[in-house]
């Protein structure tokens, strides 16, 4: 027989093995183990891929003179070769609850 189970019976035995356990950690240990799950976090998360003009178009389904007219209105970032984020357009499809079709300006 186990000690545990002279000393509480089987009714405790069973709550002292559900107990929480605790670890002590030092702190500069416990930041590294933070810094190594955040890289892991964004290694994880889908890559932001560049989108070119055509792709930005069909994504908001709306046409070329309308897309610089909207960079300039909404502020969306692009690169040197008029490249536009996804993300930067999936936020303005939801700031203005654009799902799918043509756009009307």
């Amino acid at each position: 027989m186990d000690m545990a189970e002279l000393t509480f019976g089987r009714g405790a035995l069973a709550s002292a093995q559900m107990a929480a356990t605790y670890v002590a950690v030092p702190v500069d240990e416990w930041e590294r183990m933070l810094d190594l799950l955040e890289r892991l976090e964004k290694r994880l998360e889908p890559e932001d891929k560049w989108l070119t003009t055509e792709e930005a178009c069909d994504m908001l389904g709306i046409k070329r003179t309308a897309w610089r007219v909207w960079r300039r209105r909404f502020g969306i970032e692009v690169g040197r070769r008029v490249l536009v984020r996804r993300s930067e357009l999936e936020k303005l499809m939801k700031r203005r609850n654009l799902n799918t079709g043509r756009v009307e300006m």
